[in-house]
């Protein structure tokens, strides 16, 4: 008669927990996390991070999880996943960008948008603070040229629709916002006066109506073709590595504006 350990008996009852999601999910969330138009990759030396003795690169977002999770969904129908899904299967070498991670120039068109989007949500004229979103209410297909660039026909003179609860007397209703700005400013070296641009972010003041006519227009004009610019070159930047022969190489060349040329 053969005799069982507890060990024995607790590795046959013990539950093995399936995985959370497919194999064919996670290859494409970690590629999705892992693309250039999603996360873009640190270069410093110390931008690494270790995780059970696994060391890799730093990768910053360059969205938030929650419009992540949303352009995933978008994508990837047949495999979309819950929010909780999404953030635990975000790789750990994947993080969100903080204060000290941010040494380049934010977007000023996208920037100063979100900054009027922003009040226009506080004063619930808009039902997003992300612009983007907007974008479809303006153009029949936002991935389109022709639609992008206000030439078509069909959905060139199609504005931004803002909600009807609010009264149409608060239209005249004085509103500040922020937005950045580039103004010339003089200083003094030595006996010398010098004349230099400064961007800072300055306090804006307008009617409601001047507000909504501004961010209609601004996107309309200016966001339409700035981003479908921005998704044309990352799609054919990611169409090209994936495309790549054995003789070819992806060199992807960053210069710093602050880089200066010596004579050895």
């Amino acid at each position: 008669m053969s005799t069982t350990t507890a060990d024995e008996r607790f590795e046959r009852c013990k539950r093995v927990r399936a995985p959370i999601v497919d194999k064919e999910t996670q290859s494409l969330l970690r590629q999705f996390f892992e693309r250039d138009d999603n996360s873009r990759l640190t270069t410093g030396k110390k931008d690494t991070v270790t995780k059970n003795k696994v060391h890799k690169q730093k990768r910053l977002l360059t969205d938030t999880m929650l419009n992540c999770h949303d352009k995933y969904c978008a994508e990837y129908v047949d495999n979309a996943v819950s929010y909780s899904t999404f953030a635990k299967m975000r790789p750990f070498w994947v993080c969100a960008a903080t204060a000290k991670d941010r040494q380049t120039c934010l977007c000023k068109k996208h920037e100063n948008l979100c900054l009027k989007a922003e009040k226009l949500h506080q004063l619930k004229l808009i039902s997003t603070k992300n612009p983007d979103d907007l974008l479809s209410d303006v153009c029949c297909d936002v991935n389109s040229k022709q639609c992008m660039y206000r030439e078509c026909q069909f959905c060139t003179n199609k504005d931004v629709l803002f909600t009807s609860d609010v009264p149409d007397s608060t239209e005249s209703n004085t509103v500040f916002w922020w937005e950045w700005t580039t103004e010339k400013d003089v200083y003094q070296k030595g006996d010398e006066s010098k004349k230099a641009k400064k961007t800072f972010k300055k306090l804006q003041h307008g009617t409601v109506g001047q507000l909504k006519v501004l961010f209609s227009s601004e996107l309309r004009n200016d966001l339409c073709s700035h981003v479908f610019n921005v998704r044309h070159q990352f799609r054919e930047y990611r169409k090209l590595k994936e495309n790549l022969t054995d003789f070819e190489v992806v060199i992807h060349i960053d210069f710093s504006e602050n880089y200066n040329l010596k004579y050895a």
